[in-house]
């Protein structure tokens, strides 16, 4: 099993614009590129986690929840993703630890003990 990840808070968005300058303080160069990010939105109090194997449980969505030496499946909602993180609904809140691996080998355990 991987190390477990600690669940954070955020959700962003990045998107392209293109501009207009109104006033120029210094000379343009045609055909020039600029980049800038510029932030238009955010998600607050979202949980997010990597996205990883452990999405792929089948037809049911479980995340499995660390709490000292041992794992328990807890049924979770998983939301939007964007690029590498995916939302996490309900099932766990901020702060939690939970396992990122790949369930396969150990789904249908509702409880695992951790060494």
């Amino acid at each position: 099993m991987q190390p477990p990840n600690r669940l954070t808070s955020g959700l962003g968005a990045t998107v392209q614009v293109r501009v207009k300058p109104e006033k120029i303080t210094s000379a343009l160069i045609p055909g020039a590129t600029v980049v800038a990010e510029m932030q238009v939105g955010l998600l607050e109090d979202t949980l997010l986690l990597p996205r990883g194997p452990y999405i792929s449980t089948g037809n049911r969505r479980y995340l499995y929840k660390i709490e000292g030496n041992t794992a328990y499946r807890v049924e979770a909602v998983f939301g939007k993703s964007e690029g590498n993180y995916i939302e996490i609904l309900s099932g766990v809140k901020e702060g939690d630890e939970v396992i990122t691996s790949g369930y396969q080998s150990f789904i249908e355990y509702e409880k695992l003990k951790l060494d």
